[in-house]
C-alpha cells in the first residue's frame, strides 16, 4: 500500500530553533540544498520536508537515518540511492508538507485555491479539460482548476520530468468518484486520488499502487522531534 503522511509547519520561531537543533540530520543533498536558500519561508519548508520524509521512512521501514541516502535523477525527482525498493515523493506548498511512499512509483503535489486562473488554464491545459472547467460556475471554478492542476503537477512528478513535458500533452477526466489520465489517446493505468486540506488546499497523488491509504496520517513537531531524537 502507498502511505501518505502530513506535516504543518510551525510558527517563525519554532522553526528557527528546530532549524539549528536538527540541521545535522538533513541528508547531505538537502544539506547542500536548504542551506543555498536565503529565504526563510523557503528554507524551512526545504528543511522540513527533507528531514520529515527521512524520520518518517526511517521509522516505517525501521531503517537508521544514517543508512538513508538521498539522491535525484537527472529531472531532480528523489531518489533512495541504496533502497532501489522503496519508492518516494513529497511536496509543500504554504505550511503543509506531504509525503508519500511505498513499493511502486510514486508523484505526490500539494497546490492552494488561486483566483481568476482561467487565462492559465487556456494556455496550458487539454481542449478537453478547458472544456471540462468552461461547465463550473465562477465561484466554483477555482477549486475546479486546481484540482486538474494538482493532479497533473503529480503526474509530472511521477514521471520525473517536471515541466518540460507540455501540461497540454495529458489530459485528466474525472468519472463520478474516479480520476482518469490520458497521454494522448492512452489511457494510463495508474491509480490517482485527491484529497482536501484545510485552507483552500489540495493534495494529489499519482502512482501505479492499486492501493493508496484512504488518509493523511497528521504528525506533530512533537511527534517529529520524538523520531529525530531517537536518532
Amino acid at each position: 500500500m502507498t502511505e501518505l503522511f502530513g506535516f504543518t509547519l510551525p510558527d517563525e520561531e519554532t522553526c528557527e530553533v528546530f532549524y539549528k537543533d536538527y540541521h545535522k540530520h538533513l541528508s547531505t543533498l538537502g544539506k547542500t540544498k536548504v542551506d543555498a536558500i536565503s529565504n526563510f519561508k523557503n528554507r524551512s519548508q526545504s528543511f522540513f520536508a527533507d528531514i520529515f520524509s527521512r524520520a518518517i521512512i526511517s521509522f516505517y521501514y525501521q531503517i537508521p537515518l544514517s543508512e538513508l541516502q538521498f539522491s535525484t535523477t537527472g529531472k531532480d525527482k528523489p531518489v533512495l540511492t541504496n533502497q532501489p525498493d522503496i519508492f518516494f515523493n513529497y511536496s509543500h506548498s504554504g505550511k503543509f508538507i506531504l509525503l508519500g511512499f511505498g513499493n511502486h512509483e510514486i508523484g505526490v503535489d500539494v497546490e492552494s485555491e488561486r483566483k481568476n486562473m482561467i487565462k492559465v488554464a487556456n494556455r496550458f491545459f487539454s481542449e478537453e479539460e478547458i472544456e471540462y472547467l468552461s461547465s463550473f460556475h465562477e465561484k466554483e471554478l477555482d477549486e475546479a482548476f486546481c484540482n486538474l492542476w494538482t493532479i497533473k503537477e503529480a503526474y509530472l512528478k511521477y514521471i520525473g520530468t517536471g515541466l518540460t513535458k507540455s501540461l497540454c500533452s495529458f489530459t485528466v477526466k474525472f468519472d463520478k468518484r474516479e480520476i482518469f489520465l490520458f497521454d494522448e489517446d492512452t489511457r494510463l493505468s495508474l491509480n490517482i486520488k485527491l484529497f482536501k486540506l484545510k485552507n483552500n488546499f489540495k493534495a494529489a497523488i499519482c502512482t501505479t499502487d492499486n492501493s493508496i491509504s484512504s488518509e493523511i496520517k497528521w504528525i506533530s513537531l512533537a511527534e517529529l522531534e520524538g523520531l529525530l531524537q531517537a536518532h
